[in-house]
């Protein structure tokens, strides 16, 4: 049994938790098998235990509370660890005992826990997590979507960006989440993905098929090929049949001028 963990992030604080893997939080923490990822007197420090009572800690040389952007590679085989900061030296260590299999019941945690006292208790003054993690990925996750795979949330918000933090990043730089060619309006709260044709849902991830019929919902539409209506010759006439239904007062249902750059 092993884990692997590849985290990026970055704060201004000298202590918090990044990841806790332990048991349950209606259970007290304390003497069981957990891992743990997080800042500690500003640096990143892997520990965890096997049920032998005797943690690995396992702790880097350089300070990470830095306000920068530090990407972490954290590793565990049964009773060995490492960690490599920011491509540089890779630290190791060992639990104490001969358990060597990492037993949890628990969730896996994100910044922070609801009760710090009972899943931390190797460090009195360790808190939850004040920075931005901009991303982690855990085995073979491959970058994880936390909109999607989030149990739960509680007091979280994108991260931010710029030389004092100034600039709030929308969520569609945050989450990516249009599928299938939607594109994203995003703001630091919300996102909507306008999907192309062929697809609807949040994020454009459900087939649809539609032939003489379409829906709207008053932030879409449909483009046609001027084909339909090319004005070549100024004695020409337009002829439109159409058949539709509303209940709102007000609604554009066609629309033929200039190109849209221009």
């Amino acid at each position: 049994e092993s884990e692997l963990i590849h985290i990026e992030f970055s704060t201004t604080q000298p202590n918090g938790l990044l990841l806790w893997h332990g048991q349950p939080p209606e259970t007290d923490g304390s003497g069981h098998d957990y891992l743990s990822v997080a800042v500690v007197n500003g640096k990143l420090e892997l520990s965890y235990e096997l049920g032998s009572k005797i943690p690995a800690v396992i702790t880097s040389t350089e300070r990470v509370d830095d306000g920068f952007r530090h990407a972490a590679e954290i590793k565990r085989q049964a009773r060995d660890g490492s960690l490599l900061l920011d491509r540089g030296l890779t630290e190791f260590g060992e639990s104490g005992g001969i358990l060597t299999q990492l037993n949890t019941e628990g969730n896996i945690y994100i910044g922070g826990v609801p009760n710090i006292d009972h899943m931390t208790v190797v460090h009195g003054n360790l808190t939850n997590f004040m920075g931005c993690i901009h991303s982690l990925q855990i085995q073979d996750s491959g970058v994880i979507n936390f909109a999607e795979k989030a149990v739960t949330s509680v007091n979280t918000r994108p991260c931010s960006s710029g030389h004092n933090c100034e600039q709030e990043q929308d969520m569609c730089a945050a989450l990516q989440p249009c599928q299938n060619g939607g594109s994203c309006v995003g703001t630091p709260s919300s996102y909507k993905c306008n999907c192309p044709i062929g697809f609807a849902g949040s994020n454009c991830q459900e087939r649809t098929e539609f032939r003489t019929e379409v829906s709207f919902n008053g932030d879409g539409y449909v483009e046609l090929s001027r084909d339909l209506l090319p004005h070549t010759n100024p004695d020409e006439s337009e002829l439109i049949h159409i058949e539709f239904s509303t209940t709102q007062p007000n609604g554009l249902l066609l629309w033929h001028g200039q190109p849209p750059e221009t």
